[in-house]
């Protein structure tokens, strides 16, 4: 079952606590909370409601008070940006009726009915607010192209949720990772990236994960495993013998690593997350229970 997309309130106090442990430079970059008055003159300007989890955005950060690349896709906007860059493109648009109908599945170059909450170069990051089942979803509405949905996030709690986790966790938002500049400043780039201008550029740190692994090292196989699916027999010690016994040999694409490692330390190692391997999956934190096996 999927789990819940915690509140956008939630997500933003993890990525202002991360910002504020590791990128001090970018979390003062952020604006203090739009006031409510401003959000109501906004939607009220603009003919539609925005989404709560657009509201609560806002109310926490109303945007950047310069550029950032504090996203992995465009920066917020402010309340203000959003009215100007909407009635932008409605002017733009015209009397062009988005409604119609185009290549099969085409989105329009915009709908009166999107909301751009983050914009970069004319790319705004779009919150869909035409009725259906996918209402409040994000795409990407291209300044020089049509806009495009198949990309995006189901709602903006859900972006806001992702980017905290890899914050928090690693890996990647939008196909991009976060790094830290020389100056402090949070960036996002494509995986492997190693400077930006000719300055180093360096992976950010992932503090929850360091804190699972350095939990999981000290765990024991039957903290990993759960409780046995069945009593243990005469052959236990055989087999623990076995395993202090024998050494982890790898195989590689073309040759053979021996990994001075007794098979119970690797197993426990890998299983914690400790060891790199390439081809096991990364674990959830544990226990791990086993199921018993058909015969």
């Amino acid at each position: 079952m999927t789990p819940p997309v915690p509140p956008v309130r939630s997500s933003w106090d993890r990525i202002d606590g991360w910002l504020r442990e590791h990128a001090p430079a970018s979390y003062e970059n952020l604006a203090p909370g739009a006031g409510p008055g401003a959000v109501e003159e906004a939607q009220a300007e603009m003919g539609l409601r925005f989404p709560a989890d657009l509201t609560d955005s806002l109310l926490c950060h109303d945007g950047l008070l310069s550029w950032g690349n504090v996203m992995p896709g465009p920066p917020p906007q402010s309340v203000a940006q959003i009215v100007r860059h909407w009635r932008m493109c409605v002017e733009i648009e015209g009397d062009e009726d988005p409604s119609e109908p185009g290549e099969p599945g085409e989105e329009p170059w915009w709908h009166p009915l999107w909301i751009p909450w983050a914009q970069s170069d004319g790319n705004a990051q779009v919150i869909d607010m035409r009725e259906g089942p996918q209402q409040g979803r994000l795409g990407t509405a291209c300044h020089d192209d049509t806009a495009h949905f198949e990309d995006g996030w189901p709602s903006l709690a859900a972006y806001l949720a992702e980017v905290a986790d890899v914050l928090d966790h690693g890996g990647l938002a939008d196909g991009c990772a976060p790094y830290l500049t020389c100056d402090g400043e949070l960036w996002w780039d494509l995986e492997g990236e190693t400077e930006l201008n000719g300055d180093p550029l360096t992976p950010a740190p992932t503090p929850a994960r360091a804190a699972a692994l350095a939990a999981r090292a000290s765990w024991s196989l039957a903290e990993l495993l759960g409780a046995p699916v069945r009593p243990a027999d005469d052959d236990a010690a055989v087999i623990e013998a076995v395993a202090r016994d024998w050494s982890v040999v790898r195989r590689g694409w073309a040759d053979w690593h021996d990994t001075g490692l007794g098979f119970g330390e690797w197993f426990r190692g890998a299983l914690a997350g400790v060891l790199a391997t390439d081809w096991l999956p990364e674990w959830e934190p544990g226990p791990h229970p086993l199921e018993p096996g058909g015969s």
